[in-house]
């Protein structure tokens, strides 16, 4: 679920399937998602002949609900913020592979709730793919206490407690 635009490797989730069908997996990919790089995403999918293994969904609005369908989510950017996807995705309860970016890696307790690679690398991914694919028990594990986390430490109550915590010491360093 994702803008199709450079920064965020959907050409690299792409090179991760034909790997992993080279691999004698048998995946398929879902990109739910809009943007500038559709057609060259399209054209490397035909070239890799991929095109009964990926589908461009296009827009979807509420994707989010689409995650608990997914046997794994993969976010493979080069760069981020704090992506509200791999809180959805945690949320869902869909194991996760993401690259080491942004707050990724924090989200993801260091790798204890999601499997985190380094950028850039389709080798890579498709190594956590056959991971997830060859231990269902790891997989579910790891997802379910991401769900556990994402249920307890990005509930609006304990954001807005945090938020109200950094107010109060603005305040407080302002009124000395």
């Amino acid at each position: 679920i994702s803008r199709l635009s450079e920064e965020k490797g959907i050409a690299y989730l792409i090179k991760t399937v034909a790997i992993l069908a080279e691999r004698g997996n048998n995946v398929k990919a879902v990109v739910i998602g809009e943007g500038h790089q559709k057609e060259m995403l399209q054209k490397l999918i035909i070239s890799n002949n991929l095109f009964d293994r990926i589908l461009l969904a296009g827009y979807r609005s509420n994707a989010f609900n689409y995650l608990s369908l997914f046997d794994v989510f993969v976010l493979p950017s080069l760069t981020e913020g704090l992506p509200i996807v791999i809180l959805e995705a945690m949320q869902a309860g869909v194991p996760i592979i993401a690259t080491n970016v942004g707050g990724v890696p924090d989200v993801l307790g260091k790798g204890s709730y999601g499997i985190i690679v380094e950028t850039g690398n389709p080798e890579l991914l498709a190594d956590a793919c056959s991971r997830l694919f060859s231990d269902a028990d790891f997989a579910e594990r790891m997802a379910r206490d991401a769900k556990n986390a994402v249920l307890s430490e990005y509930t609006s109550r304990r954001m807005a407690k945090k938020y109200l915590n950094v107010y109060e010491a603005v305040l407080h360093k302002w009124k000395q």
